[in-house]
Parts: C-alpha cells; sequence; structure tokens
C-alpha cells in the first residue's frame, strides 16, 4: 500500500512539474493585458502607440511584438520597435496582477524630421497625454531599469532626401529609474544612470565608432562622462552635457584625443607628420554641425613634411621640388569653430629649407581658404611672371625671401597661387626701403669727406 501511495505521488509530483513547466514556457495570447501596456506606456510618453502581437510568458514576461508610433510635436517622428517586454515580479502574479520592474526594448528603429534651419523649430504647446484604458489597474508598473538593445535612428533635415545623421548598433541600460509625476513629457520627468555602448554615428563627412559612457539623467538634463570614440583621425574622450526637453537640443561639449592629420592632408596614413593632440570646448543648437560654437587648442609634434597636395602645390608656386621630406619643428596654434568650419589665428611651420606662417579656415565638407607667408632661400626662386629684381628688394640680411601665397579649392585638390597684390605691395616697401638705405649711404660718405 505505501508502495501505490509513493508511487501516485511521484506521478502527480512528476506531473504537476511537468505542467508548471508547460506553463512557464507556453507564450499565453494576452490582448487585454498587452493593451493595458501600451495605454501605461503611452501615458508616459505622451506619444499613441500600436502594437501587432501580444505574448504572455511567466518567464520572460508581457512581450510586445511589432510596436509603432509617431509623433508630429516638436518635431516628426517615425517609431518601430521588434520586442518591447516588460518583465516582471513573480508574487505579484497569485494576486492577478502583473508589477513590471524591468522595460526592455529590442531593436528600436527611430527615424526623425527635423525643420529647416531656415523656418526653425519651437517648442510645441504642451499635449494631453493619453489615459490608459480601463482594466489598465491589471499593471502595476514600477519600473526601475530599461535597456535599449540593437537601436539605430536616422536624422532628416526638411526638404533633404538623403540623412544628416545616423546611428547604428545603440545598448543602453538606465538604472535606478524615478519618473516624476505631472511632468510634461518623458524626457522632462524622467531620472536614472547607466552607460551607454554605439557601433557607429555617421554624419555628412564624419565616421564615429565604438563610443562607450557612462551617464547620468536628472529631470531632463543629461550628463555623458568620460565617452570614448574613434574616428578616422584618431581616438578621443568626450564630455556631454544636453538639456533633452529644449526643443531645439541644446549642448555643451568637451573633447581631448591624439589626432593624426597625415590622412585629412592628403599624405597618407602614417605620412610625415607628427602626432596631433586636440583640446577643445563647445557648445552648440540642434544635431546639425552648423549648430556648434567652440574654441580649442591644436598642437602638432615634431617630423617631416609630407609630400601633401598642399606643399606639392607650394613646390608650383615656388618653382622649388625638394621641400617634402624636410624636418620640422614642433607647432601649435588655436582655433574656432563656427558656421561649420573651422577658422585658425597662426599656424606657424619651420623647416631647414621652408617657414610657413598660416591663417584661414577648413570647412567640415573639405573646403579650405588660407593665406600663407612662405619663407624661402632666395637662391634658385622662381615664380612666373615675377622678375628677379622683386625677390632682390624682398630678400633679407639672412638671404630668405617672404613669399605670400593665397589657397582655395580642397584639402585635396588645393589651389595654390602668389598673392600679387600683396607680393608687389612687399616689393614696394622693399625697394623704398633700399632706396633710402642707398641715400643714407650717400649721406655717410658725404660726411667722410
Amino acid at each position: 500500500m505505501l508502495k501505490k501511495v509513493l508511487i501516485a505521488g511521484t506521478l502527480a509530483g512528476g506531473l504537476l512539474f511537468a505542467l508548471l513547466l508547460i506553463l512557464l514556457l507556453t507564450n499565453f495570447d494576452s490582448p487585454r493585458l498587452g493593451k493595458a501596456a501600451l495605454d501605461r506606456a503611452s501615458s508616459a510618453t505622451g506619444v499613441q502607440l500600436h502594437a501587432k502581437a501580444f505574448r504572455l510568458n511567466l518567464l520572460r514576461g508581457l512581450v510586445l511584438e511589432g510596436v509603432e508610433a509617431a509623433a508630429t510635436a516638436p518635431v516628426h517622428a517615425e517609431v518601430h520597435l521588434d520586442r518591447l517586454v516588460f518583465q516582471h515580479r513573480w508574487l505579484p502574479l497569485l494576486t492577478g496582477r502583473v508589477a513590471v520592474d524591468r522595460v526592455l526594448v529590442d531593436g528600436l528603429r527611430l527615424k526623425v524630421s527635423l525643420p529647416s534651419a531656415a523656418r526653425g523649430a519651437s517648442a510645441a504647446p504642451a499635449r494631453a497625454r493619453p489615459t490608459p484604458a480601463q482594466g489598465a489597474a491589471a499593471l502595476a508598473v514600477e519600473v526601475s531599469e530599461v535597456a535599449l538593445r540593437r537601436a539605430s535612428m536616422e536624422v532628416f533635415t526638411e526638404g533633404q532626401k538623403q540623412p544628416t545623421a545616423t546611428l547604428k548598433g545603440l545598448d543602453l541600460l538606465l538604472r535606478n529609474l524615478d519618473l516624476e509625476p505631472g511632468a510634461e513629457g518623458v524626457a522632462a520627468a524622467l531620472s536614472g544612470e547607466g552607460n551607454l555602448r554605439i557601433e557607429e554615428i555617421a554624419f555628412a563627412t564624419t565616421h564615429v565608432r565604438d563610443v562607450q559612457g557612462e551617464l547620468n539623467l536628472r529631470k531632463g538634463h543629461l550628463e555623458v562622462r568620460g565617452a570614448r570614440f574613434t574616428t578616422e583621425e584618431g581616438r578621443f574622450e568626450a564630455g556631454f552635457t544636453a538639456e533633452l526637453a529644449r526643443t531645439p537640443l541644446r549642448y555643451t561639449l568637451t573633447l581631448k584625443g591624439d589626432l593624426d592629420i597625415n590622412a585629412s592632408a592628403g599624405a597618407g596614413k602614417g605620412g610625415g607628420f607628427g602626432p596631433g593632440s586636440l583640446d577643445m570646448k563647445g557648445e552648440g543648437e540642434g544635431v546639425e554641425s552648423t549648430g556648434l560654437k567652440g574654441t580649442g587648442v591644436f598642437k602638432l609634434a615634431a617630423g617631416r613634411l609630407p609630400a601633401t597636395p598642399l606643399l606639392a602645390g607650394i613646390e608650383k608656386a615656388l618653382g622649388r621640388t625638394s621641400l617634402a621630406g624636410s624636418p620640422y619643428k614642433a607647432t601649435q596654434t588655436t582655433f574656432r569653430a563656427e558656421n561649420d568650419r573651422i577658422s585658425f589665428d597662426r599656424f606657424p611651420i619651420e623647416s631647414e629649407k621652408l617657414a610657413l606662417d598660416c591663417e584661414g579656415w577648413s570647412s567640415m565638407e573639405g573646403a579650405i581658404g588660407m593665406s600663407l607667408i612662405v619663407r624661402t632661400p632666395r637662391q634658385g626662386l622662381r615664380i612666373a611672371g615675377v622678375p628677379d629684381e622683386v625677390f632682390d628688394g624682398l630678400t633679407d640680411e639672412k638671404g630668405w625671401v617672404a613669399i605670400p601665397l593665397k589657397v582655395t579649392g580642397t584639402e585635396l585638390q588645393p589651389r595654390v597661387l602668389p598673392d600679387t597684390e600683396a607680393l608687389m605691395g612687399e616689393a614696394r616697401k622693399g625697394a623704398k626701403k633700399a632706396l633710402e638705405k642707398k641715400a643714407a649711404g650717400r649721406l655717410k660718405d658725404l660726411f667722410k669727406r
């Protein structure tokens, strides 16, 4: 008898375990609960969400598939989520409630369209939030953690077909979340902390890769600390703050890093320029590079002048053929970033065969506009259309001549021409000094008599 009881008990226990395992692994259609979850999420974000399917899994939580949404203010945005998962606690399930403490956003694809700069963008008036539908009380939301996986974004400017910026491979984890009741919009209400990783951010002329950083969010104020990333020019570390609830976005930026200018100057990776370093502070508005304003210092270590298109243009303008390869001294310059341009005041480069004083600007698209004063030995100097007598008047005591040049075009295809107006002006000054010197010599001879 005891044996039969044990056998029956074992079978019952095994059956109960099998039933429990089936319950844990089975997905249940839960349209009512899914609708309640969507209503809560819509109420929190101020954007009406829709989903194609709802699944409740006792292990994984409430899963919403094919979630989509659209917003028109303050900017136009289209949202698609592969999965929105509300991960729950077990005990509340016994009372018929789903208590969510973690939200997983998987496969987010966001498309944002910004107004053009001409039309501008202003903060939109507050809109009433969607209110939870009847039955939403079955979902108790106390979210302490939000995770984004495989997120991507495209940002367009009104009237343009190609995106201004794209983002791929964003993984974000926010912990210790707090949502302030009564705040207008989730961006102004949310507080938390966490970390992020981004595979790539692409702008018109710049690709940023392998972004890692820690972030802190307090009621719409975002601070990113120690963000590290890589570009074609080198590795950098940045700090970033922004007011997410403002439209357009406003931010501050600090940037430090090592910079290899060989590739951007057309010398190829590992060319003759020594290592560079960058230290910059700035602030901006919006997501386009035109909104950035900042100042900084660029330092360039000693090296050898590489065979760049700009140096080739200088050689051609001066009738020289042996400037490339000359060693130069370490140097530095200050610069300003504004209106999609980098402007610098004085960037000196000194070598045995050449000395440059350069000032001008370079745009984000690669266009350049510079003025050069090139100092080079008088011997062998040839410039088409300029008589040797002009060089004679410009030659200093060391036998060097200062030649003003103008540079236009692009970094990879510069157009280098003598600044004839400035050149003749300097020649007239030189001739006047020569005459004055000659007259002074004659006076000395006269007094000797």
